[in-house]
């Protein structure tokens, strides 16, 4: 995926791997995020941030400090912090105020621990979802049993049942309840 460049130099609004700058995964984050992106205030809350870090300098600031000083809502603000960070912009320390990690500019780490990027564990490794996926194939399997195109039939049979196996799950055997 192609990372947007502004004039100023730095990649802001950095996607997520799927399109936008990313959302909870529920209707109302999902409808805030392709509104924002839309009009530009997503790009705009990451330059905010970024000047911000810049001018704070060695002390940095955490999601909440951002959240206050920028009068905005945690999505917003966690989601600039979050896609800086992602795209090596700025750096999370494993520092900590008021039990939140502190964000600085690169040249501000000073040597101190750094917290790695890491995506939330809820969405990478939710079994629920893997199993909908599974079992997704394996319905689109079905779905193209009636075309003359059996290699694309054995195909996403195949990736069903290794994405099955990886995940030590059984879908239901559709093939047998046609």
């Amino acid at each position: 995926m192609t990372e947007t460049y502004t004039s100023d130099g730095y990649g802001l609004m950095i996607p997520y791997p799927k399109a936008g700058s990313g959302h909870a995964g529920n209707d109302s984050s999902r409808e805030r995020q392709e509104r924002e992106d839309a009009s530009g205030i997503t790009a705009e809350t990451q330059r905010m941030a970024l000047t911000m870090l810049e001018n704070r300098g060695y002390q940095g600031m955490t999601a909440a400090e951002f959240e206050d000083a920028a009068g905005i809502g945690h999505g917003r603000a966690s989601s600039a912090l979050s896609h800086l960070h992602r795209a090596g912009h700025i750096r999370r320390l494993k520092e900590k105020r008021v039990k939140h990690e502190v964000y600085v500019v690169r040249d501000a780490v000073s040597g101190r621990e750094e917290s790695p990027y890491r995506p939330r564990q809820s969405r990478v490794g939710n079994p629920t979802l893997k199993k909908e996926a599974a079992e997704a194939l394996a319905a689109a399997a079905k779905a193209r049993a009636g075309d003359s195109n059996d290699e694309e039939i054995e195909a996403l049979w195949e990736c069903a049942d290794l994405l099955a196996q990886a995940l030590n799950i059984t879908i239901p055997d559709i093939e047998e309840e046609s």
